[in-house]
């Protein structure tokens, strides 16, 4: 089937497993680095990586998600670590104030995402 690919017009070249590996390696380390941008996109991986937004979620999908969600998971990861040192020290730090700096640009849209994920809004935490 693989010598079929190659000989028909507009096929793309398989991408190697080892390849992907790489480009999910990277895109990880981007986004490690990026997460409490609140302007900060998918799209602008693939654009610092050089590669095409196909290949990026191709990629993720090795550990079984998207690039979005993986975003998201680090946002709401920092958001919890925010809101446990804010209990901890008794501090009054807005739950929006820790949105924003956890990455949200959207302060309804992380307390439904947080309540999605840990099943209890912010605040509660």
């Amino acid at each position: 089937m693989s010598c079929c690919r190659s000989h028909c017009p507009g096929s793309q070249p398989r991408i190697a497993r080892s390849q992907l590996k790489t480009i999910l390696r990277r895109g990880l380390a981007v986004i490690d680095l990026s997460f409490t941008d609140d302007e900060f996109t998918i799209p602008q991986i693939a654009e610092r990586l050089g590669i095409s937004m196909r290949k990026l979620q191709r990629s993720f999908a090795l550990i079984r998600t998207t690039p979005t969600d993986y975003l998201i998971q680090k946002r709401l990861e920092h958001a919890c670590q925010l809101l446990r040192a804010r209990r901890s020290k008794q501090g009054t730090q807005l739950v929006s104030t820790i949105a924003y700096a956890s990455g949200f640009n959207d302060v309804s849209y992380s307390n439904h995402q947080f309540r999605r994920a840990f099943g209890c809004a912010p605040g509660q935490f």
